[in-house]
C-alpha cells in the first residue's frame, strides 16, 4: 500500500531536485488558444497541444471544463485539473493514453465511458479523479497507482491484462460492497489490491476540483491481493473514524491488531456487515477504546491493558475461539456481549467471562459461555430489576454431582451498590426466575471484582444478580391475541407472581394511544405456570384496520409494567377477494372478513369512468355479492367498497 502526499508536497519536493520545472495552462476557448504561450494569462486551448509544447517534468493546469479529444501522455508529466467558482468540473471525455514513464492525473474526471484511462507506462499514479469507464493497464504498464478516486462506472472499473500489481487502494467503487467490488475488477494474470477502500462517496469538499474522499469510514478485506492490512489501515486513521472488516475466506483470519492510546486515543469503531463474523487472531488494546458494531470473531488472545477497554454497540456480538483460555479484566474492560465457542471442559474447571465453574467429578462436556454486562443485560419485571449483567451457560452433559461456580462483575453492572445479593436461575423448562440463593455476601477483590459463590448448581441455562430488596416477582412467558371473528382472544401466562394484583387489558387503533378495555385478577403470589384468557366481544363489527393490545401488570403498591404489544388485523385489502368472469360480465366479491353493515359497491375503469355501481349490505350469513357489469372491454378496473367507516380499494383485471 502507497502512501500518497498531498499535490503540493509533491511540488515542493520536485522542486528541490529540478529547477527547469515549468508549469504550463490550458482554458478552453475563447480564453484559451493553441497560438497562445500556455502562461497563465495566455492559456493554450487544447490537452494534446500542451503535452506536445511542454518539456517532461512539467505541470499543465486545465482550467474547468470539458475537452473532447483523445490525449496520449508520452512524456513525464502532472495533469491537474484546476477551476474556481461554482465551475468546479475539468472533464477530459476522449480516451486518456499514457505511454511515459511517471504520470500523474489529480482532480480530473475521465468520462469516457469506455476506455477511460489506458496504461501502458511505467509507475503512474492517478489520484483525486472522478472515473465514469474503465482503466485498463496494457503491456508495459507497471507500478500504477489508483487511490482516492470516484469510480462510477457500472461495468468493469480496472482491467489489468499484464503480471504487473496494481495499487488500487482508499477508492470508492460506487459501493461498498466487496462483491460488487471485485466483480468490478478484472484480472488477466496480477493482481489489483482494493483494499483498503472508502465506505462512502462522500465528497468532503465540493469547492475543490475533483473528488475529495472521506478517509474516517474506510473497509478492509484479508482476501485482498495486497494482503493482510488491518494494522496499516487502523494506523492511517484518526480519533473517532470507522474500520469495516470484510469477512474473509475460511482459514484466511487477519493478522494481529495493536492499539495503543499512550501513543494518541482513538476510540475507532470496528464494524462488520450484516451477516459477516470476519476472525482477528490476536486484539491488543493498551490505554484506548475499540467498539464492535456487528459480529466479530477473535481465534487466538484478547488482552486489554492499562484501561484498554472493547464494547459492542446494540445486539453486537465478540466471540472469543476456543483458544481463548481467559482473558485478564483486571487491567482493562469488556462491556456488552460476549460469547465463547464450546469447549471441551470435562472434569476440569474453566474460567472465563466472569464464571468460575470449578472443578468436579462429572464429565460435563463441551461448555458455551455467553455474557452481556450492559443495559441489554437487564432483566426486568413489574419495576423491579436485576444487575446490568446476564450470563448464559450451556453445558454439555448436567453434573449429577453438581459444580461450585463463582460469578464475578465490575461495580459498573451493580451501580455500585452494596448489601447483600441473591443469585437467579431461568428455567428453561417452565420459564421461571428460580432464586438459587438467600442473601448472598458479595466479595470485593483489591482490584474492585465482585464475587459470589453458588455451591452444588446440577442445571445451567440464564443467570443474573439482584439485590435483596428487588426480586424477580413476575415472568410473563407468553402474551397472544387472536381474531375469532366477531371477537378477538387475548391469552397468556406467568411462571411465577409476587405481589401482583390485576391484568390492566388494552386496546389501541393506531398503536400509540391505549384504551383500557377490560381487567384480570391476577394471582397475587404464584410459583407455579398460571393460564389467563380474555375476549374482547364482538370488536371485529365496530372497529376495523389492525388493532393493537398490550397488558398492563399491576401490583398491590400500584408499580406496574407493560407487556409487548400485539397486533390484530380486522380487514385489508387483501381480505376484498374478488373474481371477474368476462363472459358472464359480473364481478363476485367473497365479503366474509369485512365488517357487517351496509357499503357502496363502484367499478370503474382506470380514467375513473364508472361502469357499475351498487348498494350492498353484508351480513354474517352472506359471504358473496355479485355486480353485473356493462359488458367491458379486456383491462384493468378498480373496485371500491365504500362503508361508513372504511374504504376498500382493489385492482382486478379482466382478459
Amino acid at each position: 500500500m502507497k502512501v500518497i502526499l498531498p499535490l503540493t508536497l509533491v511540488l515542493l519536493l520536485f522542486a528541490t531536485v529540478s529547477f527547469s520545472q515549468t508549469t504550463y495552462y490550458v482554458d478552453l476557448p475563447p480564453t484559451g488558444n493553441d497560438s497562445n504561450v500556455g502562461s497563465l494569462n495566455s492559456p493554450w486551448a487544447t490537452v494534446q497541444h500542451a503535452i506536445s509544447n511542454v518539456a517532461s517534468g512539467d505541470i499543465i493546469i486545465i482550467n474547468s471544463g470539458r475537452y473532447s479529444g483523445t490525449v496520449n501522455v508520452n512524456k513525464t508529466l502532472t495533469l491537474v485539473g484546476a477551476g474556481d467558482g461554482d465551475n468546479q468540473l475539468t472533464e477530459l471525455s476522449g480516451t486518456i493514453a499514457i505511454s511515459s514513464s511517471d504520470v500523474t492525473l489529480e482532480t480530473l474526471t475521465l468520462s469516457n465511458t469506455g476506455s477511460s484511462l489506458v496504461v501502458g507506462g511505467s509507475n503512474a499514479t492517478v489520484q483525486n479523479c472522478i472515473i465514469d469507464g474503465t482503466v485498463r493497464i496494457n503491456s508495459g504498464g507497471s507500478g500504477l497507482t489508483l487511490t482516492q478516486n470516484d469510480f462510477t462506472t457500472t461495468g468493469t472499473a480496472v482491467n489489468n491484462t499484464t503480471n504487473n500489481a496494481v495499487d488500487a487502494t482508499y477508492n470508492w467503487w460506487s459501493s461498498n460492497a466487496v462483491g460488487d467490488i471485485t466483480t468490478s475488477i478484472t484480472e488477466t494474470i496480477a493482481s489489483v489490491d482494493y483494499s483498503p477502500w472508502l465506505n462512502l462517496d462522500t465528497d468532503t469538499d465540493i469547492s475543490t476540483n475533483g473528488f475529495q474522499p472521506d478517509l474516517s469510514s474506510v473497509s478492509i478485506d484479508g482476501d485482498s491481493p495486497g494482503g493482510d492490512d488491518l494494522q496499516a489501515a487502523f494506523d492511517a486513521l484518526s480519533p473517532g473514524d470507522t474500520l469495516r472488516l470484510v469477512e474473509t475466506g475460511i482459514g484466511n483470519p487477519y493478522n494481529s491488531l495493536i492499539v495503543n492510546g499512550f501513543i494518541g486515543q482513538k476510540r475507532i469503531t470496528i464494524s462488520t456487515p450484516s451477516g459477516d463474523q470476519p476472525t482477528v487472531n490476536d486484539i491488543d488494546i493498551i490505554n484506548d477504546t475499540i467498539k464492535i458494531s456487528g459480529n466479530l470473531r477473535i481465534a487466538q488472545s484478547l488482552d486489554l491493558f492499562a484501561g484498554g477497554f472493547m464494547r459492542t454497540l446494540g445486539n453486537s456480538q465478540v466471540t472469543l475461539g476456543s483458544a481463548v483460555t481467559t482473558v485478564d479484566e483486571n487491567g482493562g474492560r469488556m462491556r456488552g456481549n460476549f460469547t465463547i465457542e464450546p469447549r471441551n471442559v470435562g472434569t476440569a474447571d474453566i474460567d472465563i467471562l466472569g464464571v468460575n465453574i470449578q472443578s468436579g467429578t462429572d464429565d460435563i462436556g463441551n461448555v458455551t459461555i455467553s455474557r452481556i454486562n450492559d443495559t441489554n443485560g437487564i432483566v426486568n419485571s413489574n419495576g423491579s430489576e436485576s444487575f446490568a449483567i446476564t450470563w448464559e451457560i450451556d453445558v454439555e452433559t448436567d453434573p449429577a454431582n453438581g459444580r461450585t461456580v463463582e460469578f464475578s462483575w465490575w461495580p459498573e453492572s451493580d451501580n455500585n451498590r452494596t448489601g447483600d445479593v441473591q443469585i437467579w436461575r431461568l428455567d428453561d423448562v417452565s420459564g421461571e426466575w428460580i432464586v438459587m440463593t438467600d442473601a448472598v455476601t458479595v466479595t470485593t477483590s483489591p482490584t474492585n471484582v465482585r464475587t459470589v459463590t453458588v455451591g452444588t448448581i446440577r442445571n445451567f441455562s440464564p443467570w443474573t444478580v439482584s439485590d435483596v430488596s428487588q426480586p424477580l416477582p413476575v415472568v410473563l412467558t407468553d402474551f397472544t391475541a387472536r381474531l375469532e371473528r366477531p371477537s378477538v382472544r387475548l391469552e397468556w401466562a406467568t411462571a411465577s407472581e409476587t405481589n401482583s394484583e390485576f391484568f390492566s387489558i388494552e386496546r389501541s387503533t393506531d398503536g400509540l394511544s391505549f384504551e383500557e378495555v377490560g381487567r384480570n385478577q391476577a394471582a397475587g403470589e404464584s410459583s407455579d405456570i398460571r393460564n389467563y384468557r380474555y375476549v374482547d366481544e364482538g370488536v371485529a363489527n365496530r372497529l376495523t384496520g389492525t388493532l393493537y393490545y398490550r397488558l398492563r401488570m399491576v401490583d398491590f403498591d400500584e408499580s406496574y409494567e407493560y407487556s409487548n404489544t400485539v397486533a390484530v388485523p380486522l380487514s385489508t385489502n387483501n381480505d376484498l377477494r374478488l373474481r371477474a368472469d368476462a363472459k358472464q360480465g359480473t364481478v363476485q366479491m367473497f365479503t366474509e372478513h369485512l365488517p357487517v353493515g351496509q357499503y357502496w359497491i363502484q367499478v370503474s375503469d382506470m380514467a375513473g369512468n364508472i361502469l357499475a355501481e351498487s348498494p350492498m349490505k353484508t351480513t354474517e350469513d352472506i359471504s358473496t355479492f355479485s355486480l353485473p357489469l356493462n359488458t367491458p372491454a379486456s383491462g384493468v378496473y378498480l373496485l371500491r367498497c365504500i362503508g361508513t367507516r372504511n374504504l376498500y380499494i382493489q385492482k382486478f383485471r379482466i382478459e
